[in-house]
């Protein structure tokens, strides 16, 4: 029984085999170029290069406030001109003034801010309160949380918060003089709460505590939005 298996096995393999090597030569002789051959997976269409299809972004500008920065240079790599500003108010600024066609951002927009199209291209939470604060990220052990997001991801991602100190709920905004309420940007709404500055050790916001968004207008075009998207994705 074993002899006939295995014989049985060599013949599918040498049949495959034969197979495959009949597709790569039928690329072959459909494209003449060997370099074509090189992009082809077994058993998969042959794959056309990525920079062919993509969009030429050289005329579009882009900001970014303090905590992405270090996401601005895929921008550039990619042909597009950037600016750092200080503040997500002055990245909006920029756009409104025509000086920059998308900008990244990690809080949700003010009541006093225009409205604007948004993308989340990476996760991250919202930290609201009833009052406006900047809170150390060490000092989080000695703060009470609430949060309508997943507790072990939140847990996960900021020391000093535990099953001691934060308490899930459904709706966090009956929650906002109590303590500091963890969040969605999607759930986030300003008019009836105010910002809570994470900060680390260095004084920088803290990654997690924010959200990154692309903001931008309908002149960049859908095709160029969802490529940018692409490349600024966590």
């Amino acid at each position: 029984m074993k002899t006939n298996y295995f014989r049985t096995k060599r013949k599918i393999v040498l049949v495959s085999l034969i197979i495959s090597l009949g597709l790569v030569f039928s690329v072959f002789v459909q494209t003449g170029d060997m370099e074509t051959i090189t992009g082809y997976v077994i058993g998969s269409p042959v794959f056309e290069d990525a920079e062919s299809t993509a969009p030429n972004l050289e005329d579009i500008r882009a900001a970014s406030c303090p905590t992405f920065w270090n996401k601005l240079y895929l921008l550039e790599l990619n042909g597009m001109s950037i600016t750092k500003t200080s503040s997500t108010s002055e990245s909006i600024d920029l756009l409104e003034s025509g000086v920059v066609d998308v900008f990244i951002s990690g809080r949700a927009l003010l009541p006093d801010d225009p409205e604007l199209l948004k993308k989340i291209i990476g996760p991250g939470f919202s930290f609201i309160s009833d009052q406006g604060m900047i809170v150390p990220l060490e000092s989080f052990n000695k703060h009470q949380f609430y949060t309508d997001q997943n507790k072990d991801e939140v847990i996960g991602n900021f020391s000093g918060i535990t099953d001691d100190n934060l308490k899930g709920v459904e709706d966090v905004y009956g929650y906002l003089d109590y303590g500091i309420v963890i969040t969605s940007l999607e759930n986030t709404d300003y008019s009836r709460s105010e910002v809570v500055h994470v900060v680390d050790r260095d004084g920088s916001r803290y990654r997690y505590s924010r959200t990154p968004t692309l903001y931008y207008t309908d002149e960049v075009g859908d095709e160029k939005i969802e490529y940018i998207a692409g490349i600024l994705e966590e």
